[in-house]
């Protein structure tokens, strides 16, 4: 999960480093690598897919519930930004919010591990309608045929 994060962490590093005071930007650089792990973690949790191999069946797309995380996310942004700004400044708060994210990421990457060892979690290649007659192959003589 942690190469999901690294290229835009990156970015950031180089502009904050630019920009900002080095102990800010750093820890700002801490929270964001954590946040990103825990993004990372949730949004592949249960993904059961490899992209561009599987056929796309109509109407099976989520997009409303991408509508609704990432307006979720946005609103919980705008609570996180303030928070993390006065954390910055407080030394106590900043441990507070580093202890808060570490907690966060380990139950979320435990989530999305225990998700990946369920036995329905194999990979899938493509995806199938579900049959409109299910047969039972039930035969008079009460054996199913092999």
């Amino acid at each position: 999960m942690m190469l999901s994060v690294v290229p835009i962490w990156t970015v950031s590093a180089v502009v904050l480093f630019y920009v900002a005071p080095w102990r800010i930007a750093a820890g700002h650089l801490i929270a964001l690598g954590l946040f990103g792990i825990i993004l990372a973690d949730m949004c592949l949790s249960g993904f059961q897919k490899i992209p561009f191999t599987c056929s796309y069946l109509p109407g099976k797309s989520p997009a409303h519930r991408a509508f609704l995380t990432v307006w979720g996310t946005l609103l919980f942004m705008a609570t996180a930004v303030e928070y993390e700004v006065n954390a910055l400044r407080s030394p106590a708060r900043f441990a507070v919010m580093l202890a808060i994210l570490c907690v966060a990421a380990s139950c979320a990457r435990w989530w999305a591990v225990s998700r990946a060892n369920l036995p329905e979690a194999g990979l899938r290649f493509e995806e199938l309608d579900e049959p409109t007659i299910f047969a039972l192959n039930m035969h008079r003589d009460g054996r199913m045929s092999a």
